[in-house]
C-alpha cells in the first residue's frame, strides 16, 4: 500500500471526515479510512526529506525508501 494525497475543496459521497482543525480537514472514502487509524502528519523542512511526513503505527512492515507498507493482517510470510 502506499499514501496519496491531494488538495480538493469538494467532500465526495463516500467520503468520510478523519481530521477536522479548521482551516484543514482531512478526508479518506469509507472503506479506506480505517487504514489511518493512528496515522501521524509532520512536516519536516529538512535540506534530506523535506515535505510531508506520515508515521502509521499500525505498519508492520515497510520498504526502504519508506514508499510503501504492510499493515499486519496484510504482511504475511514476507515480511521482517
Amino acid at each position: 500500500m502506499t499514501y496519496d494525497a491531494g488538495l480538493d475543496t469538494e467532500q465526495r459521497d463516500g467520503d468520510e471526515i478523519v481530521y477536522h482543525e479548521p482551516p484543514v480537514r482531512i478526508v479518506a472514502h469509507r472503506e479506506e479510512a480505517p487504514l489511518l487509524n493512528g496515522l501521524s502528519i509532520d512536516y519536516s523542512n529538512d535540506l534530506v526529506r523535506s515535505g510531508f511526513q506520515l508515521s502509521n503505527p499500525n505498519n508492520a512492515h515497510s520498504c526502504g525508501c519508506g514508499a510503501s507498507f504492510k499493515q499486519g493482517a496484510d504482511c504475511g510470510t514476507g515480511c521482517s
